[in-house]
């Protein structure tokens, strides 16, 4: 290569150094003014020839330069801007169930994609880097979701297969007693199978004995004594009749 040659031309050339030893100097004095000059890599330097090494720097020197023309075609496929990043579901992503593509749709509006995407054009990452990391945090949240839904689905096996019907009716209950705004806090807590027997047991002597005066006897839930089919076809107002008496009967 033309360049490389050039400069091992002026490596090994008398002016190469900082200054031409005079007619007549000492070996000595000629030797270290001939040394490697700063600009040579040590590795790419034969001490012996007090030349450079044209095979080695020419290998660097190829590296160098395909380094440089690598950065410059990554640079030139960035985008414009942050919002210049485009990110899509992957083709083969698994939902969790009873999800479909629409529950995990990029929403644009997302205050975390806004800083996820500045974040990556001020580190001038790579558009696909950009999109495995945003597949990566689907995953990731699909995973949790399934996590909640299997734990979800063991609390309500225990609660029967009128589950539906229990939570349904104690977050009736709330909302008549509470208000809907409170009633939606309890609701978002009571994935628990115990949680909602606690609630229905509290509901059993609330409606029972008013709010002034509750038993301390703990009573069961009014459905164990019904089965799942009877009490999944009762509206509120019969499970609430159907407490009072199971309250009475204890």
């Amino acid at each position: 290569m033309p360049e490389v040659q050039r400069l091992t031309e002026r490596a090994a050339s008398p002016g190469a150094t900082a200054g031409q030893p005079a007619a007549g100097a000492a070996p000595e004095e000629h030797a270290a003014e001939s040394a490697r000059p700063e600009w040579v890599p040590e590795a790419h330097w034969n001490a012996e020839a007090n030349a450079l090494n044209l095979e080695t720097f020419g290998q660097h020197y190829g590296e160098l330069t395909a380094l440089e023309k690598a950065q410059a075609e990554r640079k030139a496929a960035l985008p414009k801007d942050a919002a210049g990043y485009a990110l899509t579901l992957p083709d083969d992503f698994q939902f969790p169930d009873g999800l479909t593509r629409e529950n995990f749709s990029v929403a644009e509006d997302d205050p975390f994609l806004g800083e996820f995407r500045q974040l990556m054009f001020d580190r001038e990452v790579a558009p696909d880097v950009v999109q495995d990391l945003y597949s990566l945090k689907l995953k990731i949240d699909a995973a949790q979701i399934a996590m909640v839904n299997k734990r979800l689905d063991e609390e309500n096996k225990k609660l029967g297969a009128n589950f539906a019907a229990r939570r349904q009716a104690i977050k009736t209950f709330a909302e008549s007693r509470l208000g809907k705004e409170l009633a939606e806090a309890i609701s978002a807590v009571s994935y628990s199978a115990n949680f909602v027997k606690a609630i229905e047991t509290f509901q059993s002597q609330f409606t029972t004995q008013g709010a002034s005066s509750v038993d301390a006897k703990p009573h069961d839930p009014p459905s164990d004594r019904l089965s799942d089919e009877q009490y999944e076809q009762m509206s509120p107002r019969e499970r609430l009749d159907y407490a009072r008496q199971a309250s009475r009967a204890a």
